[in-house]
């Protein structure tokens, strides 16, 4: 039986290898398909005219059962067949034929904890008016806690690097 090959993502080696799967054969049933409509070109040019109308009756109906039963046959082969992908290199059917995962954003900056030097931007609680403050803290928690002790609402906190 023929194979696919594609590059897949296999769990198991945690790599992109190469996949390999059974394809689905259909040369049988086309070969089939042609018999039968070869057959019901012979039976409707080779008979009789009496017996020509009856063969024009069943022609269609003989031919709707075997296309039917090439189908079937077509349908429960495959389903015996395992169509998921495999893994080459370790034999393993975990694998992913597309990768379902993204890269991750580069948009965001990076979470640094550490100690630095801090803009705090918020709104002052009496007068209600935008402040912009500078504040040296261990963390971010710590700088936006020591804005809010001074009175700010806090909307913003970015490290200064």
């Amino acid at each position: 039986m023929a194979e696919e090959r594609r590059r897949v993502w296999c769990t198991s080696c945690n790599d992109n290898v190469m996949g390999t799967r059974p394809a689905i054969d259909r040369t049988f049933y086309l070969i089939l398909t042609a018999c039968t409509g070869a057959i019901g070109f012979v039976a409707t040019t080779a008979v009789r005219p009496d017996v020509a109308r009856a063969v024009r009756f069943l022609l269609p109906a003989l031919t709707a059962a075997i296309g039917l039963t090439a189908w079937t046959l077509r349908e429960l082969r495959h389903a015996m067949v395992p169509r998921s992908w495999m893994c080459t290199r370790c034999g393993s059917r975990r694998v992913l034929a597309e990768r379902s995962f993204s890269a991750p954003s580069t948009d965001e900056e990076p979470h640094y904890d550490g100690p630095g030097r801090f803009k705090i931007v918020g709104i002052e609680r009496e007068t209600h008016d935008d402040v912009e403050m500078f504040i040296e803290a261990a963390t971010p928690a710590n700088a936006k806690t020591k804005a809010e002790l001074t009175g700010l609402v806090v909307t913003e906190v970015v490290r200064l690097e």
